[in-house]
């Protein structure tokens, strides 16, 4: 009991650190989706979201784990600076992943550079 207060300060300074590299928790996946495409009208400068997929879920005894898959279509210096700014900025998630392709889908005429971005959060 003495010691209780010190314990419990560095229990929560333990959890606003992990909360900085994985994300905030227990957000739902409507909100971390709403933040993120709020965020991305704010941030991104010449570059559209193309497309967002179905959330996966990942459920384990003690916690859950929600991977989101956007594709981001642009230029490359575009979508390296709004992944800066949402590494930087956004608190829901955590970009886990990047993959950069250039493709042509087939109802555009043009190739483009796609950026395949995979965001992930967490429930207790």
């Amino acid at each position: 009991a003495e010691n209780a207060d010190v314990e419990i300060k560095v229990l929560q300074g333990e959890i606003v650190s992990l909360n900085r590299f994985l994300g905030e928790e227990n957000n739902s996946i409507e909100k971390v989706q709403q933040n993120f495409l709020n965020f991305f009208a704010k941030k991104a400068k010449g570059i559209s979201v193309h497309q967002i997929d179905e959330v996966l879920n990942f459920k384990h005894p003690d916690f859950e784990i929600n991977t989101h898959r956007i594709v981001i279509k642009g230029e490359y210096t575009e979508i390296l600076q709004f992944m800066y700014a949402f590494e930087k900025e956004f608190r829901l998630a955590k970009i886990v992943s990047v993959q950069f392709e250039y493709k042509r889908f087939p109802t555009e005429e043009n190739k483009h550079l796609y950026a395949t971005i995979y965001i992930q959060n967490y429930l207790r």
